[in-house]
């Protein structure tokens, strides 16, 4: 091997090596080496993640309802939209 690529080599195992240890790739495999805390981070996860969709959701869906309520003057979309804001409130499960 030339000098060169004996650096080169070098240069890339060490940074193989910084990167390794930045991701923590041994706390990673003792995470899932042991089942029952992994399914239960999973668990949590999921939890969290359900819980963040329901409130994206929510926002969304109450910002176009408060768009669409705002439209109702435009004359071509007014009664377009009053008939869907009637369809919703009818159809509102309570």
């Amino acid at each position: 091997m030339k000098k060169e690529e004996e650096k080169s080599l070098t240069e890339s195992i060490l940074a193989l090596t910084k990167f390794i240890k930045k991701t923590q790739l041994k706390e990673w495999l003792k995470l899932v080496n042991n089942p029952k805390k992994f399914f239960f981070y999973n668990f949590l996860l999921g939890i969290i993640r359900g819980f963040g969709w329901a409130v994206g959701a929510f926002i969304v869906f109450s910002l176009i309802i408060w768009l669409l309520l705002k439209l109702t003057f435009v004359p071509f979309l007014g009664d377009w939209i009053t008939n869907l804001i009637n369809y919703i409130q009818e159809n509102r499960l309570y």
